[in-house]
């Protein structure tokens, strides 16, 4: 968002990713009104994006009672906030940014530059970029977009405090044809995808919202970190903060949620 926003504005942009952009799994995202509307006024593509508009948020503050809920609705935001709130599944929202960033548009002719595989080690203040294969380049600005536990901070703040967390979260997704034959699932989406389902309990919760255009129900169930996270029900795969759990370690999570959850999740 932000190459896209420097191009727009008359700047030379190039970004440096260490990814190769290659997967992205079991990952959805949410923009409410004010980054819709951002998103719409760079000209972003909803359609092309297969966004899933969200209509009202149920809540379930009995989790094992799927008929005892509370709502809200979200039908009335763009009238109130001039843009809806919006699913998607994080590698649509992913690739249209990226075509944005990197294709000509009817505003502009000029287009981002992007390295993929490209592994930054260290910055200095005057700009400098260098990487892991000894190389180096200077920019007028950068822009280090790796999250909370960014490797730079130091280099900006003196004395930055450790980025400290206490809940981790599983994220699931499934297609929506592998859910149909299963009772709990149809009694908990008799309504459709179009809401976001949030189920409250004494330790655990658990928000549920569709995208990809309803084809996909997202799953995401986080819990405290002092769930047992034993070395050995994890993979040895782990990009930033992401860790690709075993089978095993999935199901030792999920058989702590209500019957509907485990329905939609498993």
């Amino acid at each position: 968002m932000a190459a896209i926003a420097l191009l727009e504005s008359g700047h030379d942009v190039e970004i440096y990713e260490r990814s190769q952009f290659k997967s992205e799994v079991g990952a959805a995202i949410s923009t409410p009104p004010n980054s819709t509307r951002v998103l719409n006024y760079y000209g972003f593509d909803f359609e092309r994006a297969r966004a899933t508009t969200a209509e009202k948020y149920i809540y379930y503050d009995d989790p094992n009672n799927i008929d005892k809920t509370r709502m809200v609705t979200c039908t009335d935001y763009t009238p109130r906030y001039g843009a809806p709130w919006l699913f998607f599944h994080r590698v649509d929202l992913h690739n249209e940014l990226k075509l944005l960033a990197t294709e000509p548009t009817p505003s502009r002719k000029s287009v981002a530059r992007l390295h993929l595989g490209v592994k930054v080690s260290d910055i200095d203040t005057d700009g400098t970029i260098h990487f892991e294969n000894g190389e180096s380049v200077q920019k007028d600005v950068l822009i280090a977009a790796d999250g909370i536990r960014s490797s730079f901070i130091s280099k900006v703040v003196d004395n930055a405090a450790l980025a400290q967390h206490y809940m981790s979260m599983l994220r699931l997704m499934a297609p929506v044809e592998d859910l149909r034959d299963d009772p709990d699932v149809v009694a908990l989406f008799k309504d459709g995808l179009t809401s976001i389902r949030i189920s409250y309990g004494t330790m655990r919760s658990a928000i549920i919202y569709g995208c990809r255009g309803y084809a996909l129900p997202k799953s995401t169930l986080p819990f405290t970190t002092n769930f047992p996270l034993q070395d050995s029900l994890l993979t040895s795969h782990y990009q930033g903060n992401d860790i690709s759990a075993r089978e095993d370690f999935v199901y030792k999570v999920v058989e702590e949620y209500p019957k509907p959850v485990q329905s939609v999740c498993m």
